[in-house]
């Protein structure tokens, strides 16, 4: 039997829903490694973000996503994070004064 279309739009909105979830607990890990991380440049981290992008792309094909859109789900998940460490590393560095 055919799913209904309500049953599919059900099925994403848990996959939405997982995928969420997952966001929270990387961010909660981005949070614990900006308390480690002393300057913008451990923050920018610039050849583990290639290798980040890179290695996405390998999951990507193995998965059979498009590589190209995984790596600019990435860079958008990454750009927002390296935001969210630089206010970090700010907030830490003002308290310290």
């Amino acid at each position: 039997m055919t799913p209904s279309l309500e049953e599919l739009r059900t099925q994403i909105d848990d996959v939405d829903r997982r995928i969420i979830t997952l966001l929270a607990e990387r961010a909660g890990y981005v949070t614990q490694v900006g308390e480690i991380k002393n300057s913008d440049e451990e923050i920018i981290a610039a050849d583990r973000q290639i290798q980040v992008y890179q290695t996405r792309r390998e999951w990507a094909v193995d998965a059979g996503v498009d590589s190209d859109f995984v790596e600019h789900l990435y860079r958008e998940i990454v750009g927002y994070f390296i935001e969210q460490e630089r206010q970090q590393l700010a907030a830490r560095q003002n308290r310290q004064k």
